[in-house]
């Protein structure tokens, strides 16, 4: 077809449309002077738009990966004429079923570039890719005309199994022509510029316009057949609209949404199959309100739900009564949904959409939906999102009882009150503060209350906490969810850095979070009772000993990696402490994660360090992990515990290279040879610490 250039409360919100509106929604809400300017492009993301010569008028580029439930792996490609005169683009599956397939698909590790083969279900006794392409058949481009493929399969990988992309740095793909059979045929090899396979994603969104919509587009399909390969019965076929067409709509979010949202109105109002129509017309919208999303969710229980088919069903109305000169925007979207829910005020799907949509003139609507018991939850959440503070007296009247009828459901993780708090949060409704304090009394120091307070951060809320906390006698029958509360309420009044609780977390040294919370509280007071605890065994006496590093002067790195080295903690102990070295990110940890790394038989805390190395922003960071590709980790593998799978010493150079990829940018596999020359040449000058 030619064309013209929070987490949901319930699942109502999982919808498409929920999904419409993040980013350019968010822009509007930032206050002046918040958002500032983007960041340029770097160098390596401006080469990605890169061609390199023409060949008989024609330039190829890889434009993403892209991922198509349940594991396939499409390569976009875009081939465009460069040239003054009409040529051909020869399909994926050539006419002659004998003639070879004229793309190949190549990758390398920043060595040799080695072929990789597409799909063997796919390729079948020839060696060509599955493809997704505008249709069937060659395509003839004139001068200036471009044209999408999406070229792959399952790559050779299955459930678990390692791909051979998964080991390379880049690829690239060459279209090869033996002949000219056509009047605008040509000959010779096209080769796209080598593309970063494991970071390529990252860089397209540092480039600040979209890429112009080709001129051909792949087609949607009812039909299309992709193939899931299960554990056990082998290959078999499956039909899905999400899935077979997941990978395309993935690709739209690359380009301009108003030139996408036109390419949507056309092939909706042309394509006769209603659940393709359907399927379409949701991501029609999504392109209309301006910010496509990249990677949307389809479904969670089915996309023509019959709550679905509300949205579809009015937006399909009004662009009927509008004609054929009819044109998406966000405010006909929204004014659409609005009317529509006027009509249906208990629409839960409308609510969401609206909410997404951040419609303030929706808020009274929403407040009156808020007394319904079985839309409550679905309300709050669309208020939490429009953030208008007129919400705020009705969300502080339906509280109570929200809290009340949870209550009688008698579940531990209240869900429509959790809503209801949410919001009050999100709207920094301090006023809140005291109803809240009285259900955490009331409720026993319920988690989601003390959530809730945390977040609000009032100071308020300290005294009432300190009352609870003294309150609270540990007796022979206090059940585990006692316990649990008493926790929480030790964690967010350290949270809340209530210095006024550290007399009383003194009475309670037999439980963890008391000894946590002493550690970041930072009274020195503390200190000789927590070496009691410390000289006892378990992670009650490692917590100790944390705490008491942290109480310490000066910087407690040297006294993490002092623990990290002791002999006598457990494969669990061990970690415990490499989390707290690695939340450090200090340079002087440096010298002794290498240490371990190098001479410590525990793999967690070999791991730990490796992970610990990759996020301190330092160049000598950087060359220990290249030097860590030299250590010998056979002695490492020996696992304890029977239900454990034993670390391979493969597993240790793998957990090097994904460090230095996440300190430096740099994705050069697990050669350290490559690693070395990258270091000379570049690393070092530490460019990448900018």
């Amino acid at each position: 077809m030619k064309t013209a250039r929070c987490y949901p409360r319930c699942l109502w919100a999982l919808i498409p449309l929920g999904l419409i509106a993040t980013g350019a929604a968010a822009a509007e809400r930032s206050p002046p002077g918040e958002t500032g300017k983007p960041a340029k492009p770097s160098a390596a993301a401006l080469k990605l738009l890169e061609y390199r010569e023409p060949v008989n008028g024609l330039v190829a580029r890889i434009e993403g990966i892209r991922w198509s439930y349940p594991h396939s792996e499409y390569v976009a490609l875009r081939l465009e004429n460069r040239g003054k005169t009409p040529v051909e683009v020869p399909s994926p599956y050539p006419a002659d079923d004998k003639e070879p397939c004229p793309y190949s698909l190549w990758g390398r590790d920043f060595g040799k570039w080695k072929l990789v083969p597409w799909e063997k279900e796919w390729r079948k006794e020839h060696d060509r890719p599955w493809s997704v392409g505008p249709k069937s058949g060659n395509v003839v481009l004139q001068p200036g005309d471009s044209v999408l493929f999406l070229l792959g399969g399952h790559l050779e990988g299955g459930f678990g199994d390692e791909r051979p992309l998964d080991d390379m740095a880049e690829l690239a793909i060459v279209v090869y022509r033996e002949k000219a059979a056509t009047k605008y045929g040509w000959t010779g090899k096209l080769q796209t510029p080598p593309y970063p396979i494991h970071t390529g994603e990252k860089l397209w969104h540092e480039l600040r316009e979209p890429l112009p919509l080709p001129t051909y587009f792949p087609q949607f399909s009812p039909k299309r057949k992709e193939f899931l390969s299960g554990p056990n019965d082998g290959t078999v076929p499956f039909t899905e609209l999400r899935n077979s067409n997941c990978a395309l709509v993935r690709q739209l979010g690359r380009y301009p949404a108003p030139d996408v949202a036109r390419f949507l109105a056309k092939r909706v109002a042309e394509e006769k199959n209603v659940d393709l129509r359907n399927f379409l017309t949701v991501y029609l919208y999504a392109a209309a309100v301006g910010d496509f999303e990249d990677e949307p969710f389809i479904t969670r229980g089915g996309i023509f739900a019959r709550e679905r088919q509300q949205v579809l069903a009015a937006l399909d109305r009004q662009r009927q009564r509008d004609g054929p000169d009819w044109q998406p925007t966000r405010k006909w979207v929204t004014d659409t949904l609005l009317d529509a829910f006027q009509s249906s005020p208990t629409s839960a799907e409308l609510a969401s959409a609206l909410g997404e949509l951040r419609c303030k003139e929706a808020v009274p609507l929403l407040v009156k939906m808020l007394r319904i018991p079985e839309r409550c939850n679905c309300a709050a959440a669309a208020l939490e999102k429009i953030g208008d503070p007129r919400a705020v007296p009705a969300l502080l009247e339906i509280l109570p009882a929200a809290a009340a009828a949870d209550e009688r459901r008698s579940t531990v993780y209240l869900s429509t009150h959790s809503a209801v708090l949410d919001a009050l949060v999100e709207l920094k409704a301090t006023e809140a503060v005291p109803a809240i304090i009285e259900l955490a009394k009331k409720s026993n120091g319920h988690p989601g209350y003390l959530l809730a307070l945390q977040r609000l951060g009032d100071s308020r809320t300290i005294p009432p906490l300190l009352e609870m906390l003294q309150a609270y006698k540990k007796t022979p029958g206090a059940d585990d969810k006692d316990q649990y509360h008493f926790d929480r309420l030790v964690e967010t009044l350290a949270a809340l850095r209530a210095k006024q609780a550290v007399p009383v977390l003194l009475k309670h040294l037999g439980r963890e979070s008391c000894v946590e919370a002493l550690g970041e509280l930072g009274d020195p007071q503390a200190i000789p009772a927590l070496q009691k605890v410390a000289a006892g065994k378990g992670t009650i006496a490692v917590a100790a000993k944390l705490a008491i590093a942290k109480l310490g002067e000066g910087d407690p790195t040297p006294r993490y990696v002092a623990l990290l080295a002791d002999k006598t903690l457990s494969d669990n102990e061990k970690r415990i402490v490499a989390e707290r070295l690695e939340e450090t990110k200090s340079p002087l940890a440096i010298p002794h994660l290498v240490a371990v790394i190098r001479n410590d038989p525990n793999r967690y805390a070999t791991f730990g360090s490796i992970q610990g190395l990759g996020q301190i922003k330092d160049l000598a960071a950087a060359e220990a992990l290249i030097r860590s590709f030299d250590f010998d980790y056979t002695g490492k593998s020996k696992e304890e515990h029977e239900m454990r799978p034993a670390a391979r010493p493969s597993d240790y150079p793998a957990a090097i290279a994904k460090s230095l990829r996440q300190l430096t940018g740099a994705n050069i596999g697990t050669n350290p040879a490559h690693w070395r020359k990258w270091w000379n040449e570049e690393g070092k000058k530490g460019e990448w610490l900018k």
